[in-house]
């Protein structure tokens, strides 16, 4: 998957370790607590992931 990212991105396993430092840091919950706080009249969220 990761090695499936296009070349603008940089190294696939640079991003892939930035994800992992964001993700065991708690910025993806930070991240999606801001856009629900921003968006909460909204009823529905989705997210796909491919």
């Amino acid at each position: 998957m990761w090695n499936q990212l296009p070349g603008r991105f940089g190294k696939h396993n640079s991003v892939w370790r930035s994800f992992r430092r964001w993700s065991e840091s708690g910025m993806w919950s930070w991240i999606l607590e801001r856009i629900s706080n921003r968006y909460r009249d909204f009823s529905v969220a989705v997210m796909l992931d491919a």
